[in-house]
């Protein structure tokens, strides 16, 4: 993919990740955030959301997944994330979902590290060691708890 529209489709999946992650009346409306990723919009670009309002100083070139809505966006966008949570990963091959092994192997890409299985919790410090640009959170569920222990890791 060209680097204008990668950099444009990178930035449309961490808007999308995290207006769909924040899901409130505050949040920026979702028909904005596809204009400002068409335009081709250079980073920093900041991004409000539920929790506040996240900026992403350069674009990212390592992210971890932690859904399979951020997993499966980043995918779709040809962003192959270097982690991904465990519960992302049900029906597993490989430790992937069998859809997104599919589309890696189409691609020739390297599957990404699944992070270790921690129930309902998150392991920062597997999320640490995976030294994300950014983190990518869309339909996880995450509290703003973790959200802001996930902050103080990379933009989320």
């Amino acid at each position: 993919m060209r680097a204008p529209i990668r950099r444009a489709a990178l930035a449309g999946v961490a808007v999308a990740g995290l207006l769909i992650a924040g899901c409130a009346p505050s949040a920026t409306p979702a028909s904005d955030a596809p204009e400002a990723a068409a335009s081709g919009a250079a980073f920093p670009v900041t991004i409000p959301h539920a929790f506040g309002a996240t900026e992403i100083p350069t674009e990212p070139e390592r992210v971890v997944a932690l859904g399979v809505g951020a997993l499966d966006s980043a995918i779709a966008l040809d962003v192959v994330p270097v982690a991904v949570a465990y519960r992302a990963v049900e029906n597993e091959v490989d430790g992937l979902p069998p859809w997104t092994a599919a589309a890696l192997d189409e691609r020739g890409a390297a599957y990404p590290e699944v992070l270790p299985d921690t129930g309902e919790d998150i392991d920062y410090e597997a999320v640490a060691a995976a030294d994300p640009d950014v983190i990518l959170a869309q339909y996880s569920g995450i509290t703003n708890e973790q959200y802001e222990t996930l902050s103080a890791i990379a933009p989320t």
